[in-house]
């Protein structure tokens, strides 16, 4: 599974989902800091990322139609858990899910809850 860290998360988080074993780069790794939202969508399915954000305007049909992205896991868990404690709370939850689970999806990642939705089917 590869994921894409937007620069709203930790660069340590991309750091950490690699020693767990995954795929993932930041976006200050790739020089991208301060690239427009949809330069990076457009990257991540270039690249066949999913995309890790705490922007919510990435699960918004409006904003990023489900053709624009393989698939987004917002993250709205509060700052005041500390960095390790939600590189915890990220990686248990990845472990948990597929890519098939998460791929193709809006997953929105809450600290009691999971929700996804899927992108809607464009081949009509």
């Amino acid at each position: 599974m590869k994921f894409l860290v937007d620069e709203n998360l930790p660069a340590s988080l991309a750091k950490r989902l690699r020693e767990e074993g995954y795929q993932a780069e930041h976006i200050l790794e790739l020089e991208m800091k301060g690239v427009k939202d949809e330069k990076i969508a457009r990257y991540a399915k270039n690249e066949d990322y999913i995309l890790l954000t705490k922007d919510l305007e990435f699960g918004s049909p409006e904003h990023y139609p489900p053709q624009s992205h393989n698939g987004v896991v917002i993250v709205r868990l509060p700052n005041r858990l500390g960095v390790e404690a939600i590189h915890s709370k990220i990686t248990d939850f990845l472990q948990n899910y597929s890519p098939e689970n998460l791929k193709n999806f809006v997953n929105i990642l809450e600290e009691a809850r999971y929700r996804r939705r899927p992108l809607e089917n464009t081949d009509k």
